[in-house]
């Protein structure tokens, strides 16, 4: 039971797909510099995606009226929080680029060499 605005959000899904695979691109290569505007696009991008993709799959998979109005306040809790805990890691952490490509540093090694060895 799909909306006339449901079809009309269906392109900017699409679009904020295409922003999020180049906030993808500047994880991997773009220079630090740029990390800022870009975890602030990405704060507001990603909880933008998900809540349009999940608006239109709730708009597919729940017909009734009641329980569909429920599931869309869930919705706009969860996309609230979402956006609210991207944008304070962007403002007292070490932002979203930086999150991410601590996934692919090296792990640090905890060897004490300073510590006398037990012989």
């Amino acid at each position: 039971m799909a909306t006339a605005r449901d079809i009309y959000q269906t392109p900017y899904y699409h679009y904020s797909s295409f922003a999020l695979v180049a906030a993808a691109v500047h994880v991997v290569a773009g220079p630090k510099m740029m990390n800022m505007p870009m975890d602030l696009l990405m704060s507001a991008m990603i909880p933008f995606h998900g809540h349009l993709g999940m608006r239109l799959v709730l708009v597919d998979y729940v017909p009734d009226p009641s329980v569909h109005n429920v599931a869309m306040i869930l919705l706009w809790i969860i996309t609230v929080l979402a956006a609210i805990g991207l944008l304070k890691v962007t403002f007292t952490g070490p932002g979203i680029t930086e999150s991410f490509r601590y996934l692919w540093k090296k792990p640090i090694s905890h060897t004490h060499d300073d510590q006398p060895k037990k012989t």
